[in-house]
């Protein structure tokens, strides 16, 4: 396993704002981290654009808990590198992965 990795938890309070989700990109790219979960995105629908403007274009691999109306919301997202993860495992309020070498 890499001896840098690095992982962002971040309860973000809401990504509906494109001036938010600019703030974020800003704190990840100062931190570089390999994975970011972001908690409480406030998002129904998250795309690989919103992922991509939201951590950078650098996060291409992710899984999405969809907010429910005005709750939740959860973005695990990874840099597009060979992390070597498990199968992910999806509950009704959450979403897993474990990151194995």
């Amino acid at each position: 396993m890499n001896q840098n990795l690095k992982i962002v938890f971040w309860n973000v309070r809401s990504l509906n704002c494109p001036a938010r989700r600019i703030a974020v990109l800003s704190m990840i790219a100062s931190v570089s981290p390999s994975v970011v979960c972001l908690q409480e995105s406030k998002l129904a629908v998250v795309s690989p654009a919103v992922v991509a403007e939201t951590c950078g274009t650098a996060f291409q691999d992710f899984f999405v808990l969809p907010a429910d109306g005005t709750h939740g919301g959860i973005i695990l997202a990874w840099r597009h590198w060979p992390l070597p993860r498990h199968r992910p495992r999806h509950g009704a309020r959450a979403r897993g992965a474990l990151v194995a070498d």
